[in-house]
Formats: structure tokens, C-alpha cells, sequence
């Protein structure tokens, strides 16, 4: 038996439905773009920074070319040697103004060098793209949150 002309039509719209809402996620999700790392929506709202579980990676992925026991200031950002060169230690090029201050991005010529704003040379990393908005916040986090070596 073959279906009657109601049946078809209420199939033939479902059918349709179907392919609409289907198509519409194709498009949703088609059109999302993202930086890499995790999705961050900005927030006035401080977060935990760990500067061995945050930190330390960013200047492993992004700086220890460079920054290792051969760079002219001495700014060796390898894992071991990073902390104790930066926090509160007076910047090599740039002095008496600290590498970093704790408390106080303003005070950080590190801060004022991945933000690139001009105020302590040239953006670092100075190769790509600088580093994510994701790091830059946990990097700003860190140094309000006191700089601690945890």
C-alpha cells in the first residue's frame, strides 16, 4: 500500500526540517573561529596563575629560543633559571626599571615588551604573531597576583 498524498507531504516537510536544522549547525559551526589554546571569554574577574603550570610554558613555547644561558642581557628564560632572573630584578637594558615588579604590570618592562607598546623597545617575542591574548592575561594575572613562584 502506498502512502497518501497527506502522509507524503507530512514526511516530505519533515524530511525538510531536517535538512534546515541540520545546515543551520554546518553553518553555526562553520563560521566559529578561535585562537589556539582554550576558548577565554574576558572577565574583570581575577583567576588563579601558577607560575610553574602557566607560566613557565609560555616561556618554554614561546621564548627559550632566545632567552636561554647565551642571550646577551642574560635573561636565561629556561625552566630553573626564569624566576629568579625576572622577579625584581633590575632589566639589563632598560635599569633601574625591574624585569618584573610584582603587583604592578606598569612597573614590568617584561609587561610593556609582549604587549608592544612601545614603551621598552621591541615586542617579544619579536618572531610571529607575539603571543596569545590567553597568555597575556595569565601573564598579567600573575604579576597583580604578586609574582609568585609557585
Amino acid at each position: 500500500m502506498g502512502l497518501t498524498l497527506k502522509e507524503h507531504l507530512e514526511m516530505q516537510a519533515i524530511k525538510n526540517h531536517y535538512i534546515v536544522a541540520v545546515f543551520s549547525i554546518f553553518i553555526l559551526l562553520s563560521s566559529c573561529t578561535a585562537e589556539e589554546g582554550p576558548l577565554f571569554v574576558e572577565t574583570d574577574e581575577p583567576f588563579e596563575v601558577s607560575f610553574s603550570a602557566d607560566i613557565q610554558p609560555i616561556f618554554n613555547t614561546n621564548c627559550i629560543q632566545c632567552h636561554d644561558q647565551s642571550h646577551p642581557t642574560g635573561l636565561d628564560l629556561r625552566e630553573g633559571m626564569s624566576y629568579n632572573l625576572l622577579v625584581n630584578v633590575s632589566s639589563t637594558n632598560y635599569s633601574p626599571n625591574l624585569r618584573i615588579e610584582p603587583n604592578s604590570t606598569e612597573n614590568s618592562v617584561l609587561w610593556h615588551k609582549i604587549i608592544d607598546d612601545g614603551v621598552f623597545g621591541q615586542q617579544m617575542p619579536p618572531i610571529g604573531d607575539g603571543l596569545s591574548n590567553f597568555e597575556i592575561q595569565k601573564i598579567e594575572e600573575w604579576i597583580l597576583q604578586g609574582a609568585l613562584n609557585d
